[in-house]
């Protein structure tokens, strides 16, 4: 077995591994051998959010995958960083790459930062995501059928905000 292939192998084990409790993800899609070399795209980087003090915009980069089919949901994405650093491009690709292959729209979130910003005002970021989400994602990306289903998946400090903001409508995913 090549060293790419044992690689794949040992990511999908992985991945199988610590799913494996959550029966409602297992889907054979998920567990099918990818390359590794699968490089998302940024389709678009947009302004999620404008603060007004100071002056400044919040981004987001949108990752749509190659494949479109049906009805698509979204995965959102709030990088790590002890909540003092980090962007949304601090991301794990396999992660992202499982989640493309399962035909989710990705969109990676920025969010304000300690010291500049309070705890609270990173609440608040995160609850205003879903109103970009819904609303004005839907507008940018008219061509594509977007699903009402969001999942939102935190790493480390962004796991935390996403647990502490969870909605009904939400679905949570810890790494």
């Amino acid at each position: 077995m090549s060293k790419r292939k044992n690689l794949q192998h040992k990511v999908n084990r992985s991945l199988q591994t610590r799913l494996l409790p959550h029966k409602a993800l297992l889907d054979k899609r998920f567990f099918t051998v990818f390359p590794m070399d699968f490089a998302l795209q940024v389709t678009k980087t947009c302004v999620w959010k404008q603060l007004e003090r100071p002056n400044r915009s919040i981004y987001a980069d949108v990752y749509v995958p190659r494949e479109k089919r049906g009805l698509m949901p979204i995965m959102a994405f709030l990088h790590g960083g002890a909540w003092m650093c980090g962007s949304r491009t601090d991301y794990c690709h396999v992660l992202f790459n499982s989640f493309a292959i399962l035909g989710f729209l990705i969109v990676s979130f920025d969010y304000e930062l300690l010291p500049e910003a309070s705890h609270e005002n990173q609440l608040e970021n995160v609850r205003d995501m879903e109103h970009f989400l819904r609303r004005q994602l839907q507008q940018e990306f008219q061509d594509l059928s977007l699903s009402q289903t969001i999942i939102v998946v935190g790493a480390s400090s962004g796991a935390q905000l996403a647990l502490l903001t969870v909605r009904q409508l939400f679905c949570l995913m810890l790494l």
